[in-house]
C-alpha cells in the first residue's frame, strides 16, 4: 500500500472512531469538518475518550502500543503520524 494511502485510511479509521465514540459528539450536520488539524480537545473529548478511540484504532488497525505514545498529540494528524512510523517500524 502506498505511504500517503495509508496516510489516508489510518485517518479514515480514527475519524470513524471518534464519530463512534459514545461522548464525541461529531455530526456533519453541525458543520464540523474533520481534517488533520483537528484537535481533540476542541472537540470535546477528554481523555476517557481518547483512550477509548485509541483502542479502537489500535483494534482496528490490529496494531499493539502502549496509550503513552499518545500521550503529547494534540490534532488527528500527530496521531496518524505515530501509527505510520508503527506501521513502518514493523
Amino acid at each position: 500500500m502506498e505511504y500517503a494511502r495509508e496516510k489516508s485510511d489510518i485517518f479514515e479509521v480514527i475519524v470513524t472512531a471518534i464519530r463512534e465514540s459514545s461522548s464525541a459528539f461529531i455530526e456533519p450536520a453541525l458543520g464540523i469538518d474533520l481534517d488533520g488539524k483537528t484537535c481533540f480537545v476542541d472537540l470535546g473529548i477528554n481523555s476517557i475518550d481518547y483512550a477509548e478511540i485509541m483502542a479502537i484504532v489500535m483494534e482496528r488497525l490490529d496494531i499493539d502500543m502502549p496509550l503513552e505514545e499518545f500521550v503529547n498529540t494534540n490534532n488527528i494528524l500527530e496521531v496518524v503520524n505515530i501509527f505510520i512510523d508503527k506501521l513502518y517500524s514493523r
